[in-house]
C-alpha cells in the first residue's frame, strides 16, 4: 500500500510524458511557461519538460499568487490547446538529470566519488525522527547524504522561498551550502522520499543560476 502510494509521485516513463505533452500542444520547440499556487507542481512539470528536451521553459516566480497580487485577471474556464503529433525527438534530451533507482545512484557515485548527495528533507526527517509521510514507515537517509536545509516539512522548500512564494535571494543558502561543500562546480544529486519532491530545489537552484 505504502509503496504504491509513493509510486504515484514518481516521474512517468518518457513515452508517456511525451504523449501527455503532445496532448497539450507542447513540443521540444514550444516556449513553455508554467505556474502553480506554489513552486511545487510547476517545478515538477518544468523538470519533466526539461528531461524530455523542451528547449525554452520558464516558471512564474511566485506562481498564481504573484499574478493575483499584480491585479491581473483570472478566468474560470479551461482553454483547450490543439493536440500535436510530433514532439521533435524520440530520445530523452537530459537523461543525466534524473537518477531513477538506488542502483543508478550507486553507479553514479562509483563513477564520480566526489558527487554530493543532498537531502532536501526537513531536519526531523533527516535525523530519522520521522519519515515525513503517512504511507512510509521507514525513516533515515542514504549513507553519506548531506543535509541541504531546504524544507521545514515534507511539502515545502521553505528555506528557498519567501512568504509570498517567490524565490529568496540565494546568498544565505549559498553560504550554507558552500560550508557543506555544495558548490556550482560540483555534481549534485537532490532527493526526497518521493523522487519528484527534490525537483523543487533543483529548479529553485537553477533559477538562480547555480
Amino acid at each position: 500500500m505504502g509503496r504504491c502510494q509513493a509510486a504515484k509521485w514518481n516521474l512517468l516513463d518518457a513515452s508517456q510524458l511525451r504523449k501527455n505533452f503532445l496532448k497539450k500542444g507542447v513540443t521540444a520547440d514550444t516556449p513553455l511557461i508554467v505556474y502553480s499556487p506554489d513552486i511545487s507542481a510547476a517545478s515538477r512539470v518544468a523538470f519533466a519538460a526539461y528531461y524530455l528536451g523542451v528547449k525554452n521553459i520558464k516558471i512564474i516566480d511566485g506562481g498564481q499568487q504573484a499574478w493575483k497580487k499584480a491585479g491581473l485577471p483570472l478566468q474560470k474556464k479551461s482553454d483547450q490547446p490543439k493536440k500535436v503529433t510530433d514532439f521533435g525527438s524520440n530520445t530523452v534530451a537530459h537523461p543525466e538529470a534524473y537518477i531513477k533507482t538506488p542502483a543508478d545512484l550507486l553507479q553514479a557515485e562509483k563513477k564520480k566519488p566526489d558527487l554530493k548527495l543532498v537531502s532536501t528533507r526537513s531536519w526531523k526527517e533527516y535525523i530519522g525522527d520521522i519519515s515525513g509521510y503517512s504511507y512510509i514507515k521507514e525513516a533515515g537517509e542514504p549513507k553519506g547524504a548531506i543535509y541541504g536545509r531546504v524544507s521545514k516539512s515534507s511539502s515545502d522548500v521553505a528555506y528557498l522561498t519567501n512568504a509570498d512564494g517567490t524565490i529568496k535571494d540565494p546568498k544565505a543558502e549559498l553560504a550554507y551550502w558552500a560550508k557543506k561543500g555544495i558548490t556550482p562546480d560540483q555534481e549534485v544529486v537532490f532527493y526526497m522520499w518521493d523522487r519528484l519532491a527534490g525537483l523543487r530545489s533543483i529548479f529553485s537552484r537553477q533559477g538562480r543560476g547555480l
